[in-house]
């Protein structure tokens, strides 16, 4: 069983692909500014289910810089707006496909730094199988340089030989060279994947994949429908256009308005007696017609988008 961590016994720098992967998922910065973008995408769904805030009216007008009868009138009012087409159903509609569609952007960036990071690890192992077995044959054209050198001196090979197995000798150094540049590459550009410093010291312990024959196209094609992130994202997309669209429709009625009053007021009427003060309680509905505006721009671009 693997590990979560380090591999048991190994080094705290020594990791397998799976652990490479799980750590890239933990510390890669990239992926951390992906994530970001779900809870944004939650707290714009509390918002959209929200309902409008009630306002308060005060009014209050007075004779006292005119006649100075004691006239007045003071009145307070409570309005509630209330959406009546299902706006705030059709706003969370909207902010749930977006949080899915976050999600799928996610989990696509997670596949595709897994895959980056399989490339770079099997690269990298190759590359060390690779600088292994030129290890090997560098010793055995050392030992045949050594004897080559020999046998110069004993006059049984031309000085033409000799050089031709210290070139190869070069040539191959070379060559050990270039593999051990493009490992410190593959392992600071895995580093950098992982969140760490690109110095930092990196042991990869993980087998070769043994060689296996590729599934039928058509068991391919249902599997990528299945599992690819960025196929479920372009179907969501679809979903989020549909439901721009039925929040278009609802935005068509606007918000009705229902307010209550309460008021008083005095009146004062030349030569008769002083009237007394009038109480009173009124209710009143604001309804905003469609006549102009129906919300024909946000129906077109959400017809728009989902073509």
């Amino acid at each position: 069983m693997l590990a979560t961590t380090a591999i048991a016994g190994a080094p705290a720098n020594t990791f397998n692909l799976p652990q490479l992967i799980e750590q890239a998922e933990r510390g890669n910065k990239d992926l951390q500014a992906a994530r970001y973008a779900i809870d944004i995408g939650r707290a714009r769904l509390v918002q959209a289910g929200l309902r409008p805030n009630p306002t308060l009216d005060l009014s209050g007008r007075s004779d006292f810089l005119f006649n100075n009868e004691g006239e007045y009138d003071v009145a307070i009012a409570l309005n509630q707006e209330f959406p009546v087409a299902g706006r705030i159903l059709r706003q969370k509609d909207v902010a749930r496909v977006d949080i899915a569609l976050a999600e799928m952007e996610v989990a696509e960036a997670e596949r595709k730094l897994a895959d980056d990071i399989a490339g770079k690890v099997y690269r990298l192992l190759v590359s060390q199988r690779k600088e292994g077995a030129l290890g090997s044959i560098i010793v055995s054209e050392e030992k045949l340089l050594k004897t080559s050198r020999a046998r110069f001196r004993a006059a049984e090979v031309s000085e033409l030989d000799v050089n031709t197995v210290q070139l190869d000798l070069q040539r191959l150094g070379m060559d050990r060279a270039l593999l051990h540049d493009e490992q410190q590459v593959l392992t600071g550009a895995l580093n950098i994947l992982l969140g760490r410093d690109a110095g930092a010291a990196l042991t990869v312990l993980e087998p070769l994949p043994e060689s296996r024959p590729l599934p039928g196209l058509a068991q391919l094609e249902h599997k990528a429908l299945q599992q690819r992130p960025d196929l479920q994202a372009a179907l969501l997309g679809v979903d989020r256009a549909v439901a721009e669209k039925a929040l278009a429709r609802s935005l068509r009625w606007q918000d009705w308005s229902v307010g209550l009053e309460l008021a008083q007021d005095k009146q004062a009427i030349l030569g008769a007696p002083e009237q007394g003060v009038d109480r009173s309680i009124g209710v009143s509905v604001s309804i905003p017609l469609p006549v102009f505006n129906k919300g024909q721009g946000l129906i077109a671009e959400a017809d728009a988008n989902r073509d």
